[in-house]
């Protein structure tokens, strides 16, 4: 048979029945150019008759005469014949365009052909990790999965949340689930899978209802029979910053215009924390500097009188990046992989630094990576992985509002009139280790003194390990026990020194969290074709068992010694909080799977979970799913520009265990009273006595269409989720001595639509773009109320859940404020508004890869749209003075101490009145506007329109999340044909890298893809290069 003769579209005719005579089929096979092909399956349809070609693509089999015999290889197209008379029948085999036969691991790493899905899944391999290095690689998933939102976080061990869609889904390592994943490296990283809802993921329990990331490591079976080295090494500088917020830097400390230092507890004028003070850089010809000048910290004494000099109040800008260091990341990895005829293994060594932005940060990582596979008899494998890292930091920076966080001592409150590399001299001079130098001694660290002084030390050893068994009973069923462990040990300390604002005396603290799960697994699987059915089934038990150990303490009443970091340093006893947690979960579980043809499958789950942490009556509880998918393109005849089309549909129900250790038990706090005597505080919450699971139900329909031989592809999919009976706490009557009740509360639903377009638009000898694009759209719903309560902290039945009800002023129909007649102050509306939504509207990605010859150029675009941000730091750098919005000179009004300004877009009322209902509609509202002529202090305006916490006003201290963000982009070139004489080199590729390119933005200051309530630190744009070498 020549490649001429291959199988038609359109389901096939039966083939004739075999009778019992005999042939000795012989034949070669051959791949789409011509080369012998070695391995590919033939085998007998229906039976276990079969064998593989030889190196020269040789195949000798006996069947009988009508008998239908295949020819399979991964990644190419199936051919049949019917086996007649004829001895000989020769196969060329052609790549499969739309990876028919291609296999991807789904849950519990069952590998499976991905045309027999009826659930949606996106495979990223390891293209996307093996170039541009993070000490985090679920960030090279930002903007390639549909479905999936990761935002970025620019500080160190600071892991991106990670939403698919709309819930946080479940980390799988090898096979077992882990608790977080950042130290697995990227060089490591075979492929990550997305299974998103719970249809894809059902069969890892509750644990898996908001969908699965599996991460899959290299192995040693991708190479040969032979022995491969591969070094890999990335470095990567900070080149400037994404977003850096800006300060103003025309005026300078102090209030109404005024400053003067005396001890910076407030005793000079206006010496305390506010940047509303005179103008810098003002010409003075009456001083000796031809500036204005006033007493400043730093200001010189004078010898005589003991008084301080003043000195010239000019500003100093670029302070937050003249503190701010280069940030670095190194990352190197050695790998061995060797396969031999009984099995595999890969071992690979890895290392990573970075240098954080904030001086005197880093990050150290080591780590060891394992895999191997071995055949201990034709029936008998066994495969184990491990994955062993130690992670270290001698400072791990702070994140949060506070004065540890150098946004806080620089870029909110210290004015351009301070420069901050005049303060690195930090202690005052013959007070070294007592007293810090520094504007301000209330409010403010000197940034250099928490940046040297300060110390978080963090260590984490962490061992993900997994070993199976497999037993090949017959050729069709095999039973597999697993057993998998995900271990970590986080110590953490924290060092503060002497001379602390707010501990003068220093804290010492060190706390110890120990966390180990355990997963063990028994699976029986079968598979088996009859004909033109495929049946594949499998089942299971497993049992989950977490423990966690944990143990803090900290110093009272600061330290007797300074500079000593030890609990028993402690002027008065430690306080110590110890905590210990044990849970477990058994589980049974079950699928079944029905081919029809090659071009219809017919998919059931189910599994029943006991969980240790739920009452006796409702610990057990069942979920099941059922999926369809239909190969069309294998079914019926259509043009031949079509070259895949497969629909799909499925259903599950997930019993979601939201309990936690203790949740279901009253216990008592333990308090210590100002006397010292030990207390126990009874609880202020009641467990509901029959309090269960709440389920989540999902439907989700979709294809996947390509066309012109998988050069143009579409995969669309439709969700809709519903989450009945979350478990919450809600108010009930004081009466009963508790305040809540933890039961099954509100419903909700989600739904959602996800678009996935890739294109080749040109492939030939020397050239090749491939080129992808993602959008998503995700929602979800308040549906049900506990209790057909009106509302639930402000959301009504029908609201999106991401709804922000916030303070907002009144305002007329023109967009003015609404103001009080007499002091010219905003009116606050008596109802919380929706001012937008948390989520954005819609996501999208794009990738992009051309290939010339040995050259590359790849690059990544992801962006947002819709969707609003409320900013602190834009709310307290506006409180504060230092933000550009309140450099206008309208704040020179307020030096006469005087109200003085009146807004433009401030109205008051003349006449009319507005009636509310009780839900805040309005009933009527026959209200006059007249311009407002009642002047306020500009101060107070401004600081109204970006009050931290609202009101909110649009601009302020709220924004629109939009933005559209070139992620990574990397030039490189393959020297492999430069060494094809080389007996000792095999490949070489090097690469330029960078990430966090180029941003369009509406946020003011921050990175709307890292911004959160506490402040994130600002994103590096980061250049370096990747350097790969094969021995």
């Amino acid at each position: 048979m020549s490649s001429s003769d291959s199988p038609q579209r359109g389901l096939p005719e039966p083939p004739p029945r075999p009778d019992s005579r005999p042939v000795a089929l012989t034949g070669r096979v051959t791949d789409e150019k011509g080369m012998p092909f070695v391995g590919v399956t033939v085998i007998q349809e229906g039976t276990t008759n079969g064998c593989v070609t030889d190196a020269d693509g040789n195949y000798r089999i006996s069947v009988p005469v009508g008998a239908s015999v295949s020819f399979s290889y991964i990644g190419y197209k199936t051919q049949r014949t019917h086996v007649g008379v004829q001895t000989r029948v020769d196969i060329r085999l052609e790549p499969s365009d739309i990876s028919l036969e291609t296999v991807v691991v789904t849950a519990l790493g069952i590998k499976k052909a991905e045309k027999s899905l009826g659930y949606s899944l996106q495979q990223v391999n390891s293209d996307a990790f093996d170039k541009v290095k993070t000490d985090n690689p679920i960030n090279a998933l930002n903007g390639k999965v549909a479905g999936l939102t990761v935002n970025t976080r620019a500080g160190i061990l600071e892991d991106p949340p990670i939403k698919l869609r709309g819930e946080t889904p479940i980390y799988v390592i090898n096979g077992t689930p882990v608790t977080y994943y950042r130290g697995v490296s990227s060089d490591d990283i075979e492929s990550i899978t997305v299974l998103k809802g719970p249809q894809a993921a059902v069969l890892y329990g509750s644990r898996g209802a908001n969908g699965a990331i599996l991460i899959t490591t290299k192995t040693g079976d991708d190479i040969g029979e032979k022995t491969e080295i591969t070094l890999n090494s990335s470095t990567m500088f900070t080149a400037g910053y994404l977003t850096l917020p800006e300060q103003q830097s025309i005026y300078g400390t102090g209030d109404f215009g005024q400053y003067s230092y005396l001890d910076g507890k407030g005793g000079g004028v206006y010496d305390g924390l506010w940047t509303w003070g005179p103008k810098l850089d003002q010409k003075d010809p009456t001083t000796p500097s031809g500036y204005f000048e006033t007493v400043q910290y730093n200001s010189p004494i004078d010898p005589k009188t003991g008084k301080r000099i003043p000195t010239p109040f000019v500003s100093h800008k670029d302070n937050f990046r003249n503190f701010l260091q280069q940030g670095l990341t190194t990352s190197n990895n050695v790998s061995i992989s060797h396969k031999f005829k009984e099995g595999s293994f890969r071992i690979s060594l890895n290392q990573l630094y970075r240098r954080g932005q904030t001086p005197n940060t880093d990050l150290k990582r080591f780590g060891v990576n394992m895999a191997a596979n071995y055949n201990i008899t034709r029936k008998l494998h066994i495969n184990a992985s491990m994955i062993y890292n130690y992670t270290y930091s001698k400072n791990r920076p702070w994140s949060g509002y506070g004065n540890s966080h150098p946004y806080y001592n620089i870029l909110v409150y210290m004015g351009a009139n301070n420069d901050i590399r005049d303060l690195r001299n930090y202690w005052e001079e013959g007070q070294e280790g007592y007293a810090q130098r520094n504007w301000n001694h209330v409010w403010f660290n000197n940034p250099w003194f928490v940046a040297e002084e300060y110390t978080r030390p963090y260590s984490e050893p962490e061992l993900i390990a997994s070993a199976s068994l497999d037993y090949d009973i017959t050729d069709d069923l095999n039973f597999m026990v697993k057993a998998a462990t995900d271990s970590k040990h986080q110590n953490q300390e924290e060092c503060k020194p002497y001379a602390w604002v707010g501990n003068d005396r220093g804290l010492y603290s060190v706390g110890s969290d120990r966390r180990v799960d355990v997963n063990l697994d028994a699976m029986l699987s079968y598979k088996k074709r009859f004909g033109e059915f495929d049946l594949d089934a499998m089942l299971g038990v497993s049992l989950f068992n977490y423990q966690r150990n944990y143990l803090f303490s900290t110093t009272e009443g600061g330290l007797q010694q300074p500079d000593l970091y030890n609990l028993s340093n402690s002027q008065n006893t430690p306080s110590t909080t110890s905590k210990i947690e044990r849970r477990r979960m058994a589980g049974a579980y079950g699928s079944v799977t029905l081919g029809y043809r090659d071009a219809f499958y017919l998919s059931f789950t189910g599994r029943n979970d006991w969980s240790s942490t739920l009452n006796k009556n409702n610990r057990s509880f069942f979920y099941p799913s059922v999926a369809f998918s239909a190969l069309i393109t294998e079914a019926v005849k259509l043009p031949k520009a079509v070259s895949f089309w497969k629909v799909r549909a499925s259903w599950a129900k997930v019993g979601f265990d939201q309990s936690t250790v203790y949740m279901l038990q009253d216990t008592y706090s333990f308090n210590t009273y100002w006397d010292g005597n030990a207390a126990f505080t009874p609880p202020t919450t009641i467990i509901d006595p029959n309090i269960k699971p709440y389920f989540t139900s999902s439907f989700e329909v979709g294809t996947d269409l390509r066309f012109f031989g998988s050069r143009l592809r579409f995969d669309f999919s439709y969700y809709r989720t519903y989450d009945e009976g979350q478990i919450q706490k809600v108010d009930i009557n004081q009466s009963s001595g508790y305040e809540e009740m933890l039961t099954n509360g509100n419903d909700y639903r989600r739904e959602g639509y996800e678009l996935m377009v890739g294109a080749t638009p040109i492939k030939t000898k020397d050239w090749k773009w491939d080129i992808s694009f993602n959008w998503f759209q995700t929602r979800k719903y308040l549906d049900k109320i506990y209790n057909g309560a009106y509302n639930y902290n402000n959301l009504k039945v029908g609201d999106r859940a991401d709804a922000l009800y916030e303070s907002v002023w009144q305002r007329d129909p023109q967009g003015n404020f609404i103001v009080f007649e007499n002091n010219g102050r905003p009116i606050e509306d008596p109802f919380k508004r929706v001012i937008g939504y948390a989520g954005a509207d819609w996501e999208f990605g794009i990738s992009s890869t051309l290939r010339y010859r040995n050259w590359s150029l790849s690059f990544d675009i992801a962006g947002r749209v819709g969707g609003v941000i409320r900013s602190d730091l834009n709310a307290r750098m506006i409180e504060a003075g230092t933000h550009k919005l309140t450099a206008a000179p309208e704040r020179e009004l307020d030096w006469t101490k005087t109200p003085s300004y009146i807004p433009s877009n401030a109205v008051v009322v003349v006449d009319g009145d507005i009636e509310y209902d009780d839900h805040g509609n309005v009933l009527y509202d026959t209200r006059g506007y007249a311009p407002s002529t009642t002047p306020v202090y500009f101060k107070s305006w401004i600081g109204y329109m970006g009050k931290l916490n609202g009101p909110y006003t649009m601009g302020y201290n709220l924004f629109k999340g939009d933005f559209i963000k070139l992620r990574t982009m990397s030039v490189g070139y393959d020297f492999s044909d430069l060494l094809s004489g080389s007996r000792i080199f095999k490949g070489l590729e090097l690469s330029v890298i960078g990430t966090n390119l180029l941003i369009w933005k509406k946020l003011d200051n921050e990175d709307p893809d890292a911004a959160y309530k506490n402040f994130s630190y600002p994103t590096e744009r980061m250049i370096g290069f990747n350097l790969t070498l094969k021995l």
